[in-house]
């Protein structure tokens, strides 16, 4: 399996070991018996199952407070906080706003193996549409 090694011996010596995590590490082995001193230094890399961060979800607001984003690849669940209080946790990738100048931001949430989480997105506000109307045009009396 990629960062494990078994069997380097020196008569004998035998010795399994596991790479938790990416990256570049120095393994030296010292053995001395009877007969023999030996010192032996390898190199190794994990260079499978790094876990990257996915990326982080867009987040739009509509002027009836509907925050929406697209679906992440990697992401197993998403967490959004609204006027940074507590985050919540949902799989849908959309959530109502219930007061006009609510500011949400979202977070794509990875397995923690493969995937790991993004970065929290800008912050979008509710802004509800101003609507202007010209008297002379747009009203007939």
């Amino acid at each position: 399996a990629p960062g494990t090694s078994t069997g380097f011996g020196y008569y004998g010596f035998n010795q399994e070991f596991t790479v938790p995590v990416s990256g570049e590490y120095t393994v030296k082995i010292s053995h001395s018996g009877s007969y023999y001193i030996a010192l032996s230094e390898m190199y190794l890399t994990k260079v499978s199952d790094i876990p990257e961060a996915i990326d982080t979800p867009t987040v739009t607001v509509d002027s009836d407070g509907v925050a929406t984003w697209d679906a992440v690849k990697g992401a197993t669940a998403y967490a959004y906080k609204v006027n940074d209080g507590d985050a919540v946790t949902t799989t849908d990738t959309s959530v109502t706003l219930s007061t006009v100048g609510d500011r949400i931001t979202i977070m794509a949430i990875g397995n923690g193996k493969q995937h790991l989480d993004s970065a929290w997105s800008e912050s979008v506000t509710y802004v509800k549409k101003q609507f202007t109307i010209n008297m002379a045009t747009d009203i007939n009396l």
